[in-house]
């Protein structure tokens, strides 16, 4: 049976079928909207309460040094080597 032929034979729901099937659903489907509304509103409300941060203006480089030569400490990686974070390097595999 072909698809034009299965949806010919596809009756539309009567008045009362479709009533009944509102009174069936509704309430639930009432009470979901209202919990997303109240939810919504709820949150809305919690970002009235919850200060906002002031912006904070960040300080503009001199224009005649480059930003890199502003940095004048450098990292020393020899001892945070030694830490050995992950582990020894040159340690033997346990057998």
């Amino acid at each position: 049976m072909r698809l034009a032929d299965k949806l010919q034979n596809v009756k539309a729901p009567s008045g009362q079928q479709l009533l009944a099937h509102v009174n069936e659903r509704g309430p639930f489907l009432l009470t979901l909207v209202l919990v997303l509304a109240i939810t919504w509103q709820l949150t809305q409300l919690t970002w009235l309460i919850v200060p906002r941060p002031t912006p904070v203006a960040l300080p503009i480089a001199p224009t005649g040094q480059s930003s890199s030569s502003l940095i004048t400490s450098t990292v020393d990686t020899t001892e945070i080597r030694q830490w050995h974070l992950f582990g020894d390097y040159n340690a033997p595999l346990p057998v």
